[in-house]
């Protein structure tokens, strides 16, 4: 029995203290997490700010975490961008899909998705300030996102036509749960698609490429997992 309990413990720890390493291998090689095959979401916690620079295109710069990112660095700011064809009809519309906020819903592909926020750092000089407005569910008469009736965020759409804005609507995806949605639709000021000047903005799960200057810190997580092994075994047989 106290063989067994060794052994039990040991294959606890042993596991548990692997994930430094297969964390950071992850980050090198995506496509060594075989539950997604290197496919990953960006988090998206909250927009900070909207710009439109002169060409057209649109920017959220937004705190989250970027799809690859590692969970230990925390979140980050970064940006989404709605490519100016998007807005204007060009080929590039093509992409719009049918939306449930808004009529038009636009999927972010990787080229969409920057590590940093560009009019952060050239200055809103070279942008249009847009507002963000910000709604909870209960602005429509319902405690959660999923009973938030579509016909009447359509219509706050249609209403604000003409005036480019970001709307944010944040809130609770069901009653009791403990995860925070965002939808994030965008209105433009002359119509996108669909007789709409409104575009839901998504940001769909995406392929991510390897970040090979992850592997420097390979074996500074190996040691690490060596380090806390006999730790955590100990504690294991102690709680036991």
């Amino acid at each position: 029995m106290r063989n067994a309990k060794w052994l039990l413990a040991g294959i606890v720890a042993l596991s548990a203290a692997g994930c430094a390493t297969y964390n950071t291998s992850i980050l090198v090689w995506p496509s060594l997490d075989r539950i997604d095959q290197g496919v990953h979401s960006d988090h998206i916690y909250e927009v900070s700010a909207a710009y439109r620079d002169q060409p057209g295109n649109v920017f959220l710069c937004v705190r989250g975490a970027p799809a690859g990112r590692a969970w230990w660095l925390g979140d980050t700011e970064f940006a989404l961008i709605v490519p100016h064809g998007i807005l204007t009809g060009q080929p590039a519309a093509g992409q719009l899909r049918r939306g449930a906020w808004a009529p038009s819903k636009y999927v972010l592909s990787a080229k969409d998705v920057k590590s940093y926020c560009p009019p952060r750092v050239a200055g809103t000089d070279a942008y249009a300030v847009l507002p963000v407005k910000r709604f909870k569910p209960e602005d429509f008469g319902s405690r959660a996102l999923d009973g938030v009736p579509k016909d009447s965020v359509r219509a706050l759409f249609r209403s604000e036509a003409g005036a480019p804005a970001v709307y944010l609507i944040s809130g609770k995806w069901i009653e009791g749960s403990s995860v925070e949605n965002r939808v994030i639709v965008y209105v433009h000021d002359s119509v996108v698609a669909r007789e709409s000047s409104a575009v839901e903005i998504d940001a769909a799960p995406r392929q991510v490429g390897s970040q090979t200057a992850w592997i420097i810190a390979l074996p500074f997580a190996v040691a690490f997992d060596v380090v806390t092994f006999p730790v955590q075994l100990l504690v294991l047989l102690v709680g036991h």
